[in-house]
């Protein structure tokens, strides 16, 4: 509507002209109206005319030193700073801003506008040390005549921290903060929320002094921080020690003022407990964003969209500790975005996607699907056919349904992602060489070789042409380990096929190319150990797969950090082996120990758990314990069906086959 809009004004115009001639005060406003009408929508050389009109009929009619003539200033600044002239825009700011300081008082918020506006330009401009001399004087002003607790002088230290850091003076901004909470203290009471912002800004720059120190805080093992340099792990501690004082201090503090926008406040905390999260103390994040979360819920209510933030991060938090909880709080987060984003929207498929997640880690695969499911839908309805957020989330739904055993199902999934894969990116693209290593994996699970062999010949073929060189060139590292991933697909499905010399020889050039690449004592390597163990396991030589199983857990044992998940599945892999050679001990040991760590890294209702459960009731069959064996057996097959796992799934087959045997 803006062409009638312009109609208009232009009419006003003429008949300001008509009424009261060219040179009225009121002349000068239509035109600076126009001006504003055209800078709005882009007209910037029309628009600096009727602003330059404006000023020089209010300069002639009002005087250099009128309001409106500042105004007029103030408004061709901006323009000029929109069109990029910031010598012109910089010189108005300056002349307004003169007008004013002879007109009002300092506390006056249209001489703060004036002093405001030169700090942003300098800003803008990484002229920090200019913008610093602003921020001051108008900090000086907020000081004395609003108080430490109003907003815009919230607002103002936050600035000039900020440029201050942007210096490369993080000592000074800490000062700055520093000495804003002791007038909070002073005017308000220790317990004001109107310190919040800058205890958290002050945490931050603590972080950013340590880091230049040259200690890089990160979180140990046991919970607590160590510095990455010794030399510097007394003064790590003190800057440690500092935060967490801080952080106590600010649990102590009221989070509810109704001088206080707790919602932006709530935003800081949030992202001061990000960064703790980051440094290993999780304990600290995680009380503050609970009083984040009590806070806004007082304030706004328990379905308030100002706590999506605070759910994420709590959600996060309490994953290690209370699994179950950061399950309930992401599902509470996804009611309260769906209610108010609708649940096709964009922020709604990511939280369906990191609830997903979240329920496959706790075992909850048919749920899981669900989930996966509305993600790929929402990336689909909103993203390119080849945007790599919907390829990834296409990629988790047939991942989810491999995981149930849908393979069928996992198999339209992955051919249409494979058609928009090599439409998009060619033939010889890396991601969609591993597309087609995924769907010939789902391929070979239905007994459908010969498109398996095909899909992982072309995959092959892609990755040794990507770079036009052949696998043992000049390549990079990731590009080695997908080659040697797709090898050892390729030996499972020779393998199935009874193609045992051919698996073995696809194995070892897996093995060769890791070991090459990476070393005798990588994790790749372990893994490729591993594999051929399996092999040889199933050809019934024992004794090959029990040397490869023990050197692939001794490298996963030996590896910083220890990768629990793997060295499970290598206890889990020699015990069972360990049946065949009749170490029924040692096989009940190592599966013992094996539960327990799964138990720990996954939880007791992951499909991986249930596993290893009936793999241990095999291995007390074995040893004669028929009654406890049975409880085992019994146990995971129940498990598998209550988190709909098909009945053609191998692990319920094999459990199925144990007790009927």
């Amino acid at each position: 509507e803006s062409a009638e809009a312009e109609e208009v004004m232009r009419e006003v115009l003429d008949l300001d002209r008509r009424i009261h001639g060219e040179g009225h005060a009121n002349v000068a406003v239509s035109h600076n109206n126009l001006g504003e009408l055209l800078r709005m929508v882009g007209r910037y050389d029309e628009a600096r005319e009727q602003h330059l009109l404006a000023l020089e009929i209010k300069q002639a009619a009002l005087g250099p030193d009128h309001p409106d003539t500042a105004v007029s200033l103030n408004n061709l600044a901006q323009l000029l700073n929109q069109m990029g002239d910031l010598v012109g825009a910089e010189e108005m700011y300056q002349r307004s801003l003169t007008v004013r300081e002879k007109l009002y008082p300092p506390e006056d918020p249209r001489l703060i506008m004036g002093l405001n506006n030169l700090a942003v330009l300098h800003c803008n401009q990484k002229q920090y040390f200019a913008a610093q001399q602003y921020l001051e004087r108008i900090l000086k002003i907020l000081y004395a005549t609003k108080g430490p607790g109003d907003a815009h002088t919230l607002q103002t230290v936050d600035s000039l921290a900020w440029v201050l850091s942007s210096q490369s003076n993080p000592a000074k901004a800490l000062s700055l903060l520093q000495d804003h909470v002791t007038a909070v203290h002073t005017a308000l009471g220790p317990k004001h929320p109107a310190q919040l912002p800058a205890m958290c800004g002050i945490a931050a720059l603590l972080i950013e002094l340590a880091e230049r120190k040259g200690e890089v805080l990160r979180g140990g093992g046991d919970g607590k921080l160590f510095a990455a340099h010794r030399s510097s792990a007394s003064q790590s501690v003190e800057e440690v020690e500092k935060l967490r004082e801080l952080t106590h201090q600010m649990l102590g503090v009221s989070h509810i003022s109704p001088d206080v926008d707790t919602v932006k406040v709530g935003e800081a905390l949030v992202n001061l407990g990000g960064i703790l999260e980051g440094i290993g103390m999780r304990d600290e994040a995680e009380a503050l964003v609970r009083r984040v979360v009590e806070c806004i819920s007082q304030q706004h209510g328990s379905a308030s969209p100002h706590l999506l933030p605070a759910l994420g991060l709590l959600s996060s938090l309490l994953l290690d500790q209370d699994p179950k909880q950061a399950l309930e709080t992401k599902r509470t987060q996804l009611a309260i975005n769906t209610a108010a984003m609708g649940g096709a929207s964009e922020s709604t498929g990511t939280i369906c996607s990191e609830l997903a997640e979240l329920l496959e880690m706790q075992g909850y695969m048919a749920e899981a699907l669900d989930y996966r499911r509305k993600t790929a839908a929402v990336c689909e309805a909103h993203l390119c056919e080849d945007d790599p957020a919907l390829e990834a989330a296409t990629q988790a739904l047939a991942h989810s349904l491999e995981e149930l055993g849908r393979n069928s199902e996992a198999e339209v999934v992955l051919t249409r992602l494979a058609e928009v894969s090599t439409a998009c990116r060619g033939e010889n693209d890396e991601r969609t060489s591993m597309v087609l290593n995924r769907h010939a994996v789902v391929m070979k699970r239905q007994g459908k070789y010969v498109e398996a062999e095909a899909l992982f010949t072309q995959a092959l073929l892609m990755l040794e042409e990507a770079e036009n060189v052949s696998v043992e060139g000049n390549r990079p590292k990731r590009d080695h380990v997908n080659y040697a991933i797709v090898l050892n697909n390729v030996a499972g499905l020779y393998d199935e096929q009874g193609r045992h010399q051919e698996a073995e020889k696809m194995h070892r050039k897996a093995l060769g190319t890791y070991e090459r690449y990476y070393g005798p004592n990588h994790p790749f390597v372990a893994t490729s150990l591993n594999n051929l163990a399996v092999l040889w396991n199933e050809q019934g030589e024992f004794a090959k797969a029990k040397i490869h199983h023990r050197k692939a857990l001794a490298i996963r044992r030996g590896i910083d950090p220890v990768n629990l998940e793997e060295v499970a599945m290598s206890l889990n892999n020699l015990a069972m082996v360990l049946i065949q050679t009749n170490e029924l001990n040692e096989a009940e040991a190592l599966s013992r120990e094996c539960l327990d760590i799964a138990a720990q890294v996954y939880g007791k209702e992951r499909l991986e758990y249930i596993n290893f459960l009936g793999n241990y009731g095999l291995i007390l069959k074995a040893s004669g314990n028929i009654a406890k064996a049975r409880h085992y057996i019994e146990r995971a097959i129940q498990q598998l069906e209550e988190q709909g796992v098909a009945s053609t799934h191998v692990w319920m087959f094999k459990f199925k086959n144990a007790l009927a045997t």
